[in-house]
């Protein structure tokens, strides 16, 4: 998407702004009129190009290219950017999904699907994950044994217990 670039106070073409990405808290800050949850998708039907930012906190998170981010606030400030209604917060259309998805948020609570990277596993889950991958292992290594040494033959009948085979 091509933009014409700002002056400056100064009168001097503001370059720093094409080589700027933008996150996309603040492109919700700058599209006040978008649902958060449909930014990516109004960026991406309005050709804002955008990159996967591997130092953000979420993995996959997109970086927003900030000079089509600015062109495309002006174009839905101006009613021209394609939008459907109910991506936007200030139609009928776009409150009541609001209001749909906040009520099926106290409906069904995901938070534990939300969770950040930071934040730690719970001790429960982490014990039976550990207790699991012991079992797996165990049983691997009985298969192995198994493999190397063949079955245990019987002892013969009348034999000496030995004491070593457990027989």
């Amino acid at each position: 998407m091509a933009s014409e670039a700002e002056g400056t106070p100064g009168g001097e073409p503001d370059d720093r702004r094409h080589d700027e990405w933008l996150s996309p808290a603040e492109v919700e800050r700058l599209w006040p009129q978008i649902s958060p949850g449909c930014v990516r998708s109004v960026a991406q039907a309005n050709g804002v190009r955008t990159e996967i930012a591997s130092a953000h906190p979420l993995p996959d998170a997109p970086r927003y290219r900030a000079d089509d981010v600015h062109a495309v606030a002006a174009l839905i400030a101006d009613g021209d950017a394609e939008v459907e209604p109910w991506q936007r917060t200030d139609t009928p259309e776009g409150r009541a999904a609001q209001a749909d998805l906040d009520r099926l948020r106290h409906e069904v609570p995901l938070r534990w699907m939300r969770l950040p990277l930071e934040t730690p596993a719970h001790p429960l889950f982490l014990f039976l994950a550990l207790l699991g991958v012991m079992a797996l292992v165990a049983a691997l290594g009985v298969w192995i044994l198994e493999l190397v040494e063949g079955p245990v033959p019987p002892a013969p009948p009348g034999a000496p217990d030995c004491g070593t085979c457990g027989r």
